[in-house]
């Protein structure tokens, strides 16, 4: 619990640190605003008093000093209430002019491994949901009482000068209405961390039938009903447990209601004797009870769901606190460099299995690679070429054995130096729906404004999207109805061309053609091995006829390389590539 709290703090901290000026405001109107309900009372009380004492119009000057007071004091309510909603809502835009750009950073030094994890992907999805409104509401919601805690005092401080220690019912109420909301504000975070998961299963169902980028399979596979059937089910699940949840509130906060006011009721029964006593004057009785069923009214509408929303965003605050821990437990002691290039790669003994698994994918794996080669990483799918590429690009740290760049350790080297000196592309690469020329640009420190250099790169490749009308700063994708739609193909020739191009002194090709027929696919390499020659080059893939003309091909089994050599080497000394090259050249034209 009191950690609970204690990342409650340290984001209302954080809070102030990115949204100060209104932050502050709002505090001081608030603490204002909750005093002026027992400026109220006795402002009413000497009117009420005055107005009691008049006994013609002779003396009714007497009245308007109280009087002007009493519309001042009303005034400054009216005044309060209106700053107060331009202050939340300056509040709100204050916290969403930074809190995006913070939280990308988090994710930005956040552990590739610590992204995959499922318990941290849901921990994203919930932080991300609207952050500025969970903050907003968090200091909304926290002023308001704080607003009624003041006016609680106030109104405390007013009783028990008149009357004693039987004032404390008001604070007994208030412990009351505390305790029922805590409840139900738990309760509603708690079920929004536990239906994360289906959330985003939900989420994803929903994009199945609305994107267009499942428009062509939904139509093919005619997979609407079954995929909204599935969608139906999640979303009702959902939706039956939050009404659930929704229907114990309204209870709770009726609840609470009731024993406000009847709390309100034994404050009169309690004045009752003082005033026939003379212990208090009758305007005192009239303004204090007004202020309290005020106060009681106020309350049944909006304090119990206040502290409800305060407790499910103390539940968020532990969230956010947890999100920013996700950068902090990054190591960020890497600072040596590699140089201006990369000249040479080693794996020495190198073991290593995916987090929550027991199985080794790579076991004492030892090769290494020097100078401006083309290479080659062959291998049966699940051999550990992909895993591999993961580890050189620093992905993961937990492996067992070293790597070396340049003679230096990677877990050394500054995860920005190892981003800027390895580019590679994937078989499952991202499409950007952005330009052409940003798709370029995307990974690079000084922006590619030699637009002749891409246009040759892209001819070369025989990718010839870039003619006519459609320029380099032309959109791609299927966002919006202008942009240029790409085939599979034609993406993954986008995705070469930005390695290629890239200030990268090693390239990394993992299966990046597995959209082209094989003629393609070798014209492509050839331009590739031409295009990338004064840098090291790894080619990997399963397909033999694509990787003969490298340099120095390894041969990936069980987690190790067995054998390494020239295609011409490995046909006389390997009988398994021989085997799995004369399976595969019928493949290819030149073969």
């Amino acid at each position: 619990m009191g950690k609970k709290y204690k990342n409650c703090f340290s984001t209302a901290k954080y809070i102030f640190s990115i949204a100060k000026s209104s932050t502050v405001m709002l505090l001081v109107l608030t603490i204002t605003s909750g005093i002026l309900p027992g400026v109220l009372v006795k402002a009413e009380e000497d009117f009420i008093n005055c107005a009691i004492q008049l006994n013609d119009l002779s003396s009714a000057h007497a009245i308007i000093y109280p009087f002007l007071f009493l519309v001042l004091v009303l005034s400054l309510e009216w005044v309060f209430v209106i700053v107060n909603k331009y202050l939340n809502i300056a509040n709100k835009e204050q916290i969403r002019k930074h809190i995006y750009k913070n939280m990308f950073s988090v994710v930005e030094n956040t552990g590739f491994e610590r992204l995959e994890e499922k318990v941290n992907q849901d921990l994203i999805m919930r932080v991300f949901n609207a952050p500025e409104a969970h903050f907003s509401t968090l200091i909304k919601f926290t002023f308001l009482i704080l607003k009624h805690v003041v006016t609680i005092t106030t109104l405390f401080i007013l009783l028990f000068n008149q009357i004693g220690l039987k004032s404390l019912i008001i604070i007994a109420a208030s412990i009351i209405i505390a305790v029922i909301a805590k409840s139900g504000g738990q309760r509603a975070y708690d079920l929004e961390v536990e239906n994360s998961s289906q959330k985003r299963e939900t989420d994803y169902f929903d994009s199945m039938l609305m994107d267009k980028e499942f428009a062509d399979e939904r139509i093919l596979f005619s997979f609407f009903r079954n995929i909204n059937n599935k969608w139906s089910k999640k979303a009702t699940e959902l939706v039956d447990k939050q009404a659930t949840l929704s229907k114990t509130i309204f209870v709770q906060e009726k609840a609470a209601s009731v024993v406000l006011y009847i709390i309100s009721f034994v404050i009169i029964v309690v004045l009752v004797d003082p005033v026939r006593s003379g212990t208090i004057t009758i305007g005192f009785m009239i303004a204090f009870v007004n202020a309290t069923f005020n106060l009681s009214n106020m309350v049944s509408r909006v304090l119990a769901d206040a502290l409800s929303k305060i407790y499910k965003e103390i539940g968020y605050s532990k969230d956010f606190g947890d999100f920013q821990k996700l950068a902090a437990t990054r190591e960020t002691n890497h600072s040596r460099r590699v140089g201006e290039m990369i000249e040479s790669i080693q794996f020495k003994n190198v073991s290593f299995k995916y987090p929550g698994t027991q199985k080794y994918v790579l076991k004492n794996c030892s090769f290494k690679m020097e100078g401006k080669r083309k290479y080659a990483l062959i291998g049966i799918n699940g051999a550990g070429k992909t895993t591999i590429v993961k580890l050189l690009k620093g992905l993961y740290q937990d492996y067992e054995g070293t790597i070396f760049i340049n003679n230096i350790d990677l877990r050394d080297i500054s995860s920005d130096n190892l981003a800027s000196e390895i580019a590679v592309v994937n078989q499952d690469f991202s499409k950007y729906q952005v330009s052409f020329i940003d798709n370029i640009n995307l990974g690079r420190k000084h922006e590619l404004t030699n637009h002749r250099l891409v246009l040759d790169v892209f001819k070369k490749l025989d990718f010839n999207k870039v003619a006519g009308n459609v320029k380099l700063d032309s959109k791609v994708g299927k966002i919006y109805p202008e942009n240029i739609e790409l085939s599979s193909g034609e993406w993954q020739k986008l995705a070469i061309s930005r390695a290629i191009l890239s200030e990268a002194s090693l390239l990394i090709l993992d299966e990046p053609t597995a959209s082209l027929d094989p003629m393609a696919e070798q014209q492509v390499y050839e331009q590739i091995s031409e295009l990338s020659k004064n840098k090291m080059s790894l080619l990997i893939s399963h397909r033999l006829g694509a990787v003969k003309d490298s340099e120095d091909i390894y041969l990936l089994k069980e987690g190790q390389v067995k054998i390494n050599g020239s295609h011409e080497e490995l046909m006389m000394n390997s009988a398994l590539y021989k085997e799995m090259y004369n399976k595969q050249k019928g493949w290819y034209q030149n073969a």
